[in-house]
């Protein structure tokens, strides 16, 4: 349960999606953000929308026979961990980006003439002033071909390339001009057009992998603080925990949202109450759970584990929960 691989449709710098789970992340481009659901049900059933939060970039039309407010707009599944980077929005273009679970999703559309480059310079200087190790997938209607794209041509000291099928995405004409800037490493899974289509472009669909909260590591945070008692060293008090916790752990559910990962926590802390009873027990000279030698506080507290983390104790990451379920490290 490393990933959840969500199924994204991109068109008019724009991505309509939903993951394989029935939850997802959708994006839709130039239209207006209260039309967006009654054209996105067409093209993936409601009943597997479930709950999203929409962000939004409002801006006028381009186009002289459509005076409706255009912009782009983003859905993301409640389930995700997801906020608004920033929009970025002139005469030459508009964007939402939008942070998901640590990875910068952006719904785009450039214009095709030269007052677009404020929009891409805008666009390159907030990329550019991101983190070097964070990903991106940038999804639009670029109105360039994906070897013209001077975006992806600045951002290409980024990691960021162009990923498309390489055919028109027009209904009419022979442009490829609906693509994804990504710095991913691997190709996108599955790349293809569907039949689908939204005002005059087809729909390019993908399978991207998204970090999802069951991938987060947590453990115990300062074990220490949980003072031993008195004529009990350290060291032996980490040991006494650790030992202590094949006796009181017990299997839960794996966690499927916040609620069911809030259940497991509260079941880990009184399975770690449990266990710090037998260590005090065990650090005790006469047997007995000495008293008013615990940390007062209102429960174990817990951290995420670093990626790496070359210098932490192991026998302080001994209480860990990966996806979604309680294990004790090795």
């Amino acid at each position: 349960m490393g990933v959840t691989s969500a199924i994204v449709f991109a068109n008019i710098g724009a991505a309509y999606g939903t993951a394989k789970s029935g939850v997802g992340i959708s994006s839709m481009g130039v239209m207006r953000p209260d039309m967006v659901m009654r054209s996105i049900i067409p093209v993936v059933m409601a009943g597997v929308l479930g709950s999203y939060a929409c962000f939004a970039t409002r801006a006028k039309s381009r186009t002289k026979d459509d005076k409706e407010q255009g912009g782009t707009v983003f859905l993301v599944s409640k389930l995700y961990k997801s906020r608004i980077a920033t929009k970025i929005v002139n005469n030459g273009g508009q964007a939402t980006l939008v942070w998901v679970n640590g990875t910068l999703f952006g719904s785009c559309y450039a214009a095709h003439d030269s007052e677009r480059l404020d929009f891409l310079q805008d666009f390159n200087t907030y990329v550019y002033a991101m983190d070097s190790q964070t990903m991106f997938h940038l999804m639009g209607d670029w109105n360039d071909e994906p070897d013209e794209s001077p975006l992806a041509a600045a951002l290409e000291s980024a990691g960021g390339r162009v990923q498309a099928t390489g055919a028109p995405t027009r209904w009419e004409g022979r442009r490829c001009i609906d693509y994804v800037i990504t710095n991913a490493e691997k190709e996108l899974a599955n790349l293809r057009e569907e039949c689908a289509a939204y005002s005059d472009h087809k729909l390019l669909c993908w399978e991207s992998p998204v970090r999802g909260e069951p991938r987060e590591r947590w453990r115990l945070k300062k074990t220490t603080s949980y003072a031993p008692p008195s004529g009990c060293d350290v060291r032996r008090w980490q040991q006494n925990v650790a030992s202590a916790w094949p006796e009181v752990q017990q299997d839960v559910k794996p966690a499927t949202n916040r609620e069911q990962l809030g259940e497991n926590f509260r079941q880990l802390c009184g399975q770690l109450e449990a266990a710090f009873k037998i260590a005090f027990a065990n650090c005790s000279e006469d047997g007995k759970v000495p008293r008013g030698s615990r940390a007062k506080g209102s429960g174990p507290a817990f951290e995420r584990i670093p990626e790496a983390s070359a210098k932490a104790d192991p026998l302080d990451e001994c209480f860990e929960t990966v996806s979604g379920e309680i294990t004790l490290a090795a």
